[in-house]
């Protein structure tokens, strides 16, 4: 923030007034892009912070707006994908406190948290992704997402969970996809 004194006459008295120039407190567009690489290459948030010289509030702030602007830009692009084959999986990880060391006092989203998503081992398109428990609604939700962006009748392959089944036959219906499950022992 920049300031210019001056003074004015006003009913006898000398007053000074300031005039405040606002600067927006925005990090260097090559700092920016310094964050976002080193976020993608999956350096933690402290580590990117220690790396670029920066506040691990705002690679936060950052990480969060070019989150929400991509899945934007993903929801506006990825629809009516023809694609033949569609792998589908999940990440675990957690948010706050592992499902073993939860404790009662903790908010009800602390926990285990998995990152559903489909990918097209030819292309490498990934048409949908969704984070939420493991549990057949968050299957469910997640399958509904990648039916309404895929077109025509796919092979789809997912491991031994066994909502999986259940949640694509109830979007994909009993013939809209070739199912296969994958079981590794």
């Amino acid at each position: 923030m920049t300031c210019c004194a001056r003074h004015t006459l006003c009913c006898g008295r000398t007053h000074l007034v300031y005039n405040y120039e606002v600067v927006a407190n925005v990090l260097p567009f090559h700092v920016r892009v310094r964050i976002i690489a080193t976020l993608i290459e999956g350096t933690s948030i402290r580590g990117t912070a220690r790396q670029t010289h920066t506040n691990k509030d705002a690679v936060m702030s950052l990480g969060l707006k070019v989150g929400l602007g991509c899945m934007r830009l993903h929801n506006q692009l990825v629809t009516g994908a023809r694609i033949k084959r569609i792998e589908v999986d999940e990440v675990w990880t957690y948010v706050g406190a592992h499902a073993k060391r939860k404790l009662p006092k903790h908010p009800a989203y602390f926990g285990d948290v998995y990152t559903f998503f489909a990918f097209d081992p030819e292309t490498k398109l990934v048409p949908s992704y969704f984070t939420g428990k493991r549990t057949l609604t968050s299957a469910m939700h997640f399958m509904k997402d990648l039916r309404s962006r895929v077109l025509g009748k796919p092979q789809m392959s997912v491991d031994g969970w066994p909502h999986w089944i259940d949640a694509v036959r109830r979007t994909f219906g009993y013939n809209g996809v070739h199912l296969g499950c994958v079981v590794k022992e």
